[in-house]
């Protein structure tokens, strides 16, 4: 039992030290995030590489993400873990994600043009 009192008290002394752990880094992402948000520059992406293949993750300001896996030959991203419908459309240089209530308008780097 004393174990016990011992971690727990050294829990409570880290989680009220005031040391708040740093948020995402990556690009900034265009995000509606619920029902009847406006877009907004309020999510973070990042790319990661993983054994199974190249991954999105938009991080949300509230603390959740979403990953998404990025598909072979340009065609766009797919839902690498949780439930939704996704659905994907251009819109101008940018690709339009839509899960669920979620948006995200994520830029697309064109190819370079060849001589």
């Amino acid at each position: 039992m004393r174990i016990f009192s011992l971690f727990t008290a050294a829990a409570l002394v880290s989680a009220c030290s005031g040391e708040i752990s740093p948020g995402p880094e990556g690009e900034t992402i265009t995000c509606a995030i619920g029902v009847g948000a406006e877009m907004g520059p309020d999510c973070i992406g990042e790319q990661v590489a993983g054994a199974e293949g190249q991954y999105f993750v938009i991080h949300h300001p509230d603390g959740g993400f979403r990953r998404f896996e990025m598909l072979d030959d340009d065609a766009g991203v797919g839902l690498a873990d949780g439930a939704g419908v996704l659905s994907q459309e251009m819109s101008g240089d940018k690709l339009l994600i839509s899960v669920n209530d979620a948006r995200y308008l994520l830029p697309i780097a064109k190819p370079a043009p060849v001589e």
